[in-house]
């Protein structure tokens, strides 16, 4: 039986000491198991909030961009048919055409890391949070 509307979302903050030389990349991911009908992807959102500086030279702003990256991957494994995925990236807000036979879903972000060398230091903190909206029918 479809499960109608669903709704992923996932949030990551990550906070960096001011003696590190290095910010790690964030990529963070959720899934839900759908039950492999008709299946809309109606909006996908990334939001980044915060960001990396690098001290030492001036306290000068060094996180790229404003936004992270999201994916979303609807996945097929019938036992029947051959292994395939669709792939959606943000930001989205104009359904996708139905998709069949999905039955996993998982939203990923992404935001680049960085690594600086001695004397020059990191500071700062970034917040990276998105969601995706399906609609799930028979």
């Amino acid at each position: 039986m479809p499960r109608g509307n669903i709704m992923l979302q996932v949030e990551v903050t990550q906070t960096l000491d001011t003696v590190t030389t290095d910010a790690p990349i964030i990529n963070v991911q959720v899934s839900d198991f759908l039950t492999g009908g008709k299946t809309v992807v109606r909006e996908i959102a990334v939001e980044k909030i915060g960001g990396i500086a690098a001290n030492q030279v001036g306290a000068l702003a060094f996180d790229y961009g404003n936004k992270g990256y999201a994916k979303v991957s609807l996945l097929s494994t019938e036992p029947d048919q051959p292994h395939r995925s669709f792939v959606l990236f943000a930001p989205s807000h104009v359904p996708s055409p139905p998709i069949e036979g999905a039955q996993e879903v998982i939203l990923q972000l992404i935001d680049i890391g960085f690594h600086v060398d001695p004397p020059v230091t990191l500071v700062g903190a970034r917040r990276l949070g998105g969601h995706v909206y399906l609609e799930e029918t028979s």
